[in-house]
């Protein structure tokens, strides 16, 4: 299990704090920021959790699953972004934060159901 929290860390790191302090510091376009920054933690943390937390070989089959999982998730909170853009007045590295809770949900449900352990 602590293999696996490891990685979920190493994955907000970089989508969570990635996308906000760029958009912060930079003052990049959000959904672009957030978007790449999403596709670039969730091949990471799937390199991750097949090497150290189980320990496996490369399975595409599996990788193409995962990827489109969270690919899922990444529109979620993109949508999320949006609407709470719409409701609220933040600044916009703030809400890849807001947005977290709702991916949390897609992954955590998905995974569970469609990839293999």
């Amino acid at each position: 299990m602590l293999p696996f929290a490891i990685v979920g860390m190493i994955f907000n790191l970089i989508e969570i704090g990635g996308s906000s302090s760029t958009v912060y510091y930079f003052d990049t376009p959000l959904q672009l920021t957030y978007s790449l920054f999403f596709i670039i933690a969730t091949i990471i943390a799937y390199i991750l959790n097949t090497l150290f937390t189980f320990k496996s070989k490369f399975n595409f089959m599996n990788f193409a699953k995962y990827f489109s999982i969270y690919m899922g998730a990444m529109m979620i909170g993109k949508i999320a972004i949006n609407i709470l853009q719409y409701h609220t007045n933040f600044e916009n590295w703030i809400y890849p934060i807001l947005a977290a809770p709702f991916v949390y949900i897609w992954n955590f449900f998905l995974t569970n159901k469609y990839l293999e352990r």
